[in-house]
């Protein structure tokens, strides 16, 4: 989430990106889900309006409040009261507007994860690596490694952090990935009876 604060108006972004990969880093599912949460500290802001950037190349669905003039922001990307009669409420931190984009495409991805396995004797070897795709920082990152059968896997060297979830997955975490850590890697064992 990102926030800006102007005097007496305080404007909040969160997006959240959620992707599905195969184990050879094919995107089998993307999507991307955002909203905008305007607040106002007091009367005088409450007919506030808020120019938005909108990215021209990717097909982006927006949905605006019912309070908001839609027909303006679909022609000025400017988010404006239906009615300034009816200002927007003083203390309260309204949803103005959500946005969702869907993809399959590898370029749309901020982030690609490969999968390693090595088979040995009696174990598996798994080496996961994540590398950052765009300019952009991503926050909270959680990478969800499907586990088969009841194995608990035993983590050898991790960049972020790990647990096994309820279900038995093995999550990654990295709190933020940047430039400054575009790409990192995490190895894990698993008991394994396949041929090595």
């Amino acid at each position: 989430a990102a926030g800006l604060t102007v005097p007496s108006v305080h404007v909040e972004v969160d997006e959240v990106v959620s992707v599905l990969l195969n184990q050879d880093g094919g995107v089998e599912s993307m999507e991307v889900k955002g909203e905008l949460t305007l607040e106002v500290a007091d009367a005088e802001s409450g007919c506030v309006m808020v120019k938005v950037k909108r990215e021209s190349d990717k097909q982006l669905q927006f949905r605006t409040h019912p309070n908001i003039n839609k027909p303006r922001f679909n022609k000025q990307s400017v988010l404006s009261l239906k009615d300034p009669s009816k200002p927007f409420p003083a203390h309260v931190a309204l949803n103005v507007l959500k946005w969702r984009f869907t993809s399959t495409d590898e370029a749309d991805v901020p982030l690609m994860v490969s999968c390693w396995p090595s088979p040995g004797a009696g174990v598996l070897t798994v080496n996961m690596e994540y590398e950052l795709q765009a300019d952009v920082d991503l926050a909270d990152v959680r990478i969800v490694i499907p586990i088969p059968g009841a194995n608990t896997p035993v983590v050898e060297n991790v960049e972020g952090a790990y647990n096994v979830n309820r279900h038995g997955d093995l999550e990654w975490t990295i709190d933020l990935i940047d430039q400054s850590n575009a790409s990192g890697s995490m190895e894990f064992t698993i008991p394994y009876d396949g041929p090595s």
